[in-house]
């Protein structure tokens, strides 16, 4: 099974009542980690899987962390799935991911995080 080969999945889901995809791994950015989820989703439906659990981020839509880029059109994907899904919005590591986003930002010279209208739980 290989995220960047997406015809490896359906075999891999196949069986599988329900599928949780882990969408915030931090080990492709977002071009490549939203392409990858959405032929894991695709995959998920082609093995029969009658429900898909996706991770994502709080406020996907108004989160303006380029890290997050890729979650808004992944649970649109997800939303247009015949089988039943859920959306993990996870808020653990925001911590972590603030501590790494600063790093970034010394680097890049503008620190992008939630401000404004975005929300937590």
């Amino acid at each position: 099974m290989d995220f960047g080969a997406p015809e490896t999945l359906p075999d891999a889901f196949r069986g599988a009542a329900t599928v949780f995809l882990n969408a915030t791994y931090y080990g492709a950015p977002p071009e490549v980690r939203g392409a990858q989820l959405a032929g894991a989703i695709a995959a998920a439906e082609a093995a029969g899987a009658a429900r898909i659990v996706v991770t994502s981020w709080q406020d996907a839509d108004a989160c303006p962390m380029p890290a997050t880029a890729d979650f808004p059109a992944t649970e649109r994907r997800l939303g247009e799935s015949a089988a039943r899904w859920t959306v993990l919005r996870v808020g653990y590591g925001l911590a972590a991911a603030l501590a790494r986003d600063v790093v970034t930002a010394r680097r890049a010279g503008e620190l992008a995080v939630p401000a404004g209208v975005a929300r937590i739980a």
